[in-house]
């Protein structure tokens, strides 16, 4: 597959924000550099950042527990967010990240709402090093979502959340760092993780540690896995606050 690296966008103006991960916050940087890098090909270096979970999400059970539906997507856009104010522009460069569902695998017995078809989650884009160039920026241990790749998510649609300073629309968003497994080809456990591209003949699987579990098996598994899974308390999960937020109505992304 093809990818567009941050060099082909060079020229994004200062004028963009870092974003807070619906499902987890950014903490603090990691490792700057390659992380795992392949021998089968040159890898990009990505910053690490390390973040905190509102929410488990790294078994089948977690996932049934929180998600509406676990969907398989292609990354088909990208594009970088615009700053809120020069200080925020000057610290990192987020990214509107536009998916394409393929395949829905399973569907939660208490959500309402249909699977998408289309939606646009909210991701790190790239951070600024000391001199000025970017370099990209990607959670720790799991996937950065880039342009051409396939992955298995596990989705939950999240009322508006709302503090002082920030105003977060209701938006589908993966649960957590582990309901997102890499799926090219449309074999779990390969493709793009933590912004490095590890190709078939690689024969590494990569991904959370659910995706090394089920590692070399087709997305349609999971239908299986999934309703066997299924729990009849299953926690209801709203993200943030919401009270005192502007309505969202129906939206959907």
């Amino acid at each position: 597959m093809n990818h567009q690296r941050m060099s082909s966008i060079a020229a994004v103006p200062l004028a963009a924000v870092a974003i807070t991960i619906a499902g987890w916050s950014a903490l603090g940087a990691g490792d700057t550099g390659p992380a795992q890098s392949n021998t089968a090909l040159s890898q990009p270096d990505v910053r690490l950042v390390e973040g905190l979970e509102s929410v488990r999400s790294n078994t089948l059970v977690d996932w049934v527990n929180v998600a509406d539906h676990v969907v398989t997507v292609r990354v088909i856009d990208e594009e970088p967010i615009q700053a809120a104010s020069p200080a925020e522009a000057s610290l990192s460069v987020g990214r509107k990240v536009t998916m394409e569902v393929s395949d829905v695998l399973w569907s939660s017995r208490s959500t309402s709402r249909p699977a998408p078809t289309v939606f646009t989650t909210s991701e790190m884009g790239w951070a600024y090093r000391s001199d000025g160039t970017l370099i990209e920026e990607a959670l720790r241990a799991s996937s950065r979502l880039e342009v051409g790749e396939d992955y298995v998510i596990a989705l939950r649609w999240k009322r508006a959340e709302c503090d002082e300073n920030d105003y977060y629309p209701a938006r589908w968003s993966a649960i957590g760092s582990g309901g997102i497994l890499p799926a090219n080809d449309g074999v779990l456990g390969r493709g793009e993780f933590e912004g490095q591209h590890h190709p078939p003949s690689s024969m590494q699987s990569v991904g959370p540690m659910l995706a090394h579990k089920l590692a070399g098996m087709p997305p349609s598994t999971l239908s299986n896995l999934l309703a066997a899974a299924e729990s009849t308390s299953a926690p209801t999960f709203e993200g943030g606050k919401t009270t005192g937020c502007p309505s969202d109505g129906d939206q959907r992304e």
